[in-house]
This record gives structure tokens, sequence and C-alpha cells, in this order.
């Protein structure tokens, strides 16, 4: 079985405009189904679909 952790970047405090532009970019990309087509290459499973859908499929990180 896959869990799904909560997962944050952490930057210095002097680079909010650094983190906001990659808020920004993480945004775009789930929106515009990239990240999605490439957790489809790359893993073989939309790790971004809930993980009932992950388990059914399952994916085995051994493959």
């Amino acid at each position: 079985m896959v869990s799904k952790e909560p997962t944050w970047l952490v930057f210095n405090k002097n680079n909010q405009k650094l983190a906001d532009e990659i808020d920004k970019a993480t945004v775009k990309l789930k929106n515009d189904g990239t990240l999605e087509n490439l957790a489809e290459k790359w893993f073989k499973v939309n790790f971004f679909k809930d993980l009932k859908y992950i388990n059914q499929q399952n994916f085995n990180f051994q493959d």
C-alpha cells in the first residue's frame, strides 16, 4: 500500500519572492495537468489522485 504524507518546502524568510514564484508555478503545473502527466510517465500511477485509486492500481515501488 502507498501512503501520502504532507510535504513542505522551507525557504529562508528573506526569500519570500522565490517562495511565491514556486507556489505560483506549482499551481500552474497542477492545473494544466503537467504534474499528473509526469507522475504517470515516471511512476506509472497518478499519485495526485486519492489513495483509494492509487492502491487499486496495485502500485509497487519495486517495478
